[in-house]
């Protein structure tokens, strides 16, 4: 399976091409389970954003825009952990967010049950919160992104495509708490040890 980062993404609800950041993280960077992650000895400099993952339910390549809803079905939202000193790095960058468990999964939800328009979603860093409301063209997006990533690579059944969301990275070190509530339930924690 492959796992597409894409930043940078969006400006005023458009989708900007041009200035679309894409890279790639292997499958053993996933966790699951509300596993801790435990800092290892390479970096003690990193820092935790937010995402959507959709994941692909179908074989595609060059897929129109009015087709990419029939390859999808299921999202998950996603803790992705960055060693920002690596990144400074250009010939360690690809490293500094593909080491083992720097991609922490929550459980998927199939889209056809979920109203984007009433989406509460928290991202809780120790005591501090941060609310994202507005998801009003979430579809859409997901859309032109199908299309757009479908022009590189096959996309594959289990593929998982990662958006990032719009709140602010957060630095992280040993005994910080990170959380996601999604509807008001806590969907996802990763403790910093």
């Amino acid at each position: 399976m492959k796992i597409i980062v894409f930043e940078n993404i969006f400006d005023k609800k458009t989708l900007l091409t041009k200035n679309i950041e894409i890279s790639f993280r292997p499958d053993s960077t996933l966790s699951k389970g509300n596993k801790p992650f435990f800092v290892p000895e390479f970096s003690d400099d990193f820092s935790a954003q937010i995402f959507v993952a959709i994941e692909v339910s179908k074989l595609g390549k060059n897929i129109e825009e009015r087709f990419a809803h029939r390859y999808y079905n299921k999202f998950a939202f996603v803790i992705c952990l960055t060693a920002n000193d690596l990144v400074k790095d250009i010939k360690m960058r690809n490293l500094a967010i593909s080491f083992d468990g720097s991609t922490a999964l929550s459980n998927f939800y199939d889209i056809k049950n979920i109203d984007f328009k009433q989406i509460k979603l928290e991202f809780h860093f120790n005591e501090n919160i941060d609310i994202i409301k507005n998801f009003d063209n979430f579809i859409d997006n997901i859309n032109q992104l199908i299309v757009y990533a479908s022009k590189f690579c096959t996309l594959k059944t289990g593929d998982l495509l990662l958006l990032k969301l719009n709140f602010d990275q957060k630095k992280i070190k040993i005994g910080d708490k990170i959380s996601i509530f999604f509807n008001n339930n806590k969907i996802l924690e990763q403790k910093i040890k």
